[in-house]
């Protein structure tokens, strides 16, 4: 039923077995419409209200207007203003109406990661795992669009849809971009003791998300410890979120809760 659903906004089939097939197999232009899209952006629809949720109840600390998130601003508004053309193309040409939902639903999803983008600012986060989970996504899943269109392209004599595949390009592009930059972590002060002496924090915390997902921000400590024994001065002080004391006050906030019950 949903499928008969999917083929009648595209005006072709979801699946055609002739083009999986084929010498040269590929997705029909409904299923890459579609399901190439529309997963990665309803994953981030679907997992937002929690993540904001869980923005909320972490400690604030605002960060300061970057670089990065300039960059990461204004590679997304350059998507939105990408599919604002496919819209108004589609609307001009009288395309199916897929070609008009994809783009509107693609703009509406955009500008939630501009929101997610700024609450995350706003509540401190240096790098966001969910927006790095987003757009590997929708650039993993694009690429086997990206495969079409350069075969198109290239072997297709009577494909004069131009427009299109720059557009595409445009928005591969972009895509990638943000893949990279939701990479790197916002860069804050070292906390400064009374003395002026920096203090030896966590870096975990303060790292990006490709070194944390590599462990590479440990290597210094394993590197010191394989050279000599390591000692108390060499260790980090503990995180002010990990400390007993924060702990302890969580845990007598649900306790005297629950024993008031």
């Amino acid at each position: 039923m949903l499928t008969k659903h999917i083929e009648y906004l595209c005006g072709a089939k979801l699946w055609d077995n002739e083009t999986v097939y084929s010498d040269h197999p590929e997705f029909t232009q409904c299923f890459q419409m579609t399901f190439l899209i529309w997963g990665p952006c309803l994953i981030l629809w679907v997992v937002a209200p929690l993540w904001f949720y869980m923005l909320t109840r972490q400690k604030t600390n605002i960060l300061k207007i970057s670089w990065l998130f300039i960059v990461k601003n204004i590679s997304i508004f350059g998507l939105i203003c990408v599919e604002i053309f496919r819209l108004v193309v589609a609307l001009m040409n009288s395309k199916d109406p897929i070609y008009i939902l994809t783009p509107a639903f693609l703009i509406m999803t955009y500008i939630l990661a501009i929101a997610i983008t700024h609450f995350e600012k706003i509540r401190g986060l240096r790098s966001s795992t969910l927006m790095f989970i987003f757009w590997c996504l929708l650039t993993f899943a694009n690429l086997i669009t990206a495969r079409s269109k350069f075969l198109s392209f290239y072997f297709k004599s009577n494909n004069n849809d131009h427009n299109d595949t720059l557009a595409f390009i445009l928005f591969y592009v972009l895509v990638w971009i943000n893949l990279i930059f939701s990479l790197f972590s916002e860069k804050v002060k070292v906390p400064v003791s009374e003395t002026g002496e920096k203090l030896k924090v966590l870096p975990e915390n303060y790292v990006s998300l490709l070194s944390r997902l590599s462990f590479w921000w440990i290597n210094d400590l394993i590197l010191t410890g394989y050279k000599r024994d390591l000692t108390k001065d060499d260790l980090w002080s503990v995180d002010e979120t990990e400390a007993s004391e924060n702990v302890t006050k969580k845990f007598e906030t649900a306790w005297n809760k629950a024993s008031e019950k």
